[in-house]
């Protein structure tokens, strides 16, 4: 995933993952909300960074 603020490596992070029904075969796309924490973490150009984590928790909910 890319952002604008460098993050640590091992920092806490939450972020959403937005799975399309099409995709997944459902009626509606569902919503991933994650925890996770920062494994690497490098510049991605223009003042932005790419970032990889390791997803330790997450709930599921359906976009309306």
């Amino acid at each position: 995933m890319d952002c604008d603020v460098r993050q640590e490596v091992g920092s806490v992070i939450e972020f959403t993952i937005c799975m399309p029904a099409q995709i997944i075969g459902a009626p509606k796309d569902v919503l991933v909300n994650c925890t996770g924490r920062v494994v690497r973490c490098s510049s991605a150009g223009n003042d932005r960074c790419s970032i990889a984590a390791i997803i330790e928790d997450y709930s599921i909910s359906r976009n309306s």
